[in-house]
């Protein structure tokens, strides 16, 4: 199985998604729209949006339609400074000091955007689906670079 970090800012409470049955289940309705436009966590008040910014994919959900957490993947696959340096500019922008650096070739720096919006609930659920839909993100990337290189 490929390595994967999870990476936050000081202070924040590390990361340890597991499985979930819950999440497993509703991950085909996700995928289907994640990427589309802002798409509604089944039984919850979070919502989540894929989008890409220079080649990065950059998960973010929000509550209440306020952004609360970025979720900025990091591929063995291609450049790992690109995302690194949208990291730092977030980090820069909140006063957040400087970001840790990856240690393993695949990566996701979680970025609170405010303050203690979600439960602990709400945190294991997003940490879960974010774990889940790096791996769906990080095979969609791998097969397009298979595709160009052929």
């Amino acid at each position: 199985m490929l390595e994967l970090q999870h990476i936050l800012p000081p202070g924040c409470k590390p990361v340890v998604p597991g499985l979930s049955a819950t999440v497993k289940e509703m991950m085909p309705t996700l995928i289907e729209t994640v990427a589309k436009c802002w798409t509604q966590i089944p039984d919850s008040d979070l919502e989540l949006l894929l989008k890409f910014k220079e080649n990065t994919p950059i998960l973010a959900f929000r509550k209440y339609k306020t952004e609360v957490y970025l979720n900025i993947f990091g591929f063995n696959l291609h450049n790992r400074f690109r995302p690194l340096a949208l990291v730092s500019d977030i980090y820069l922008k909140f006063k957040m000091g400087i970001p840790e650096s990856p240690k393993a070739p695949n990566w996701i720096h979680a970025i609170p955007l405010t303050p203690q919006t979600l439960s602990p609930a709400e945190t294991l659920l997003m940490h879960r689906i974010t774990h889940s839909l790096f791996w769906t993100v990080y095979m969609d990337c791998k097969k397009r670079l298979e595709n160009i290189n052929k």
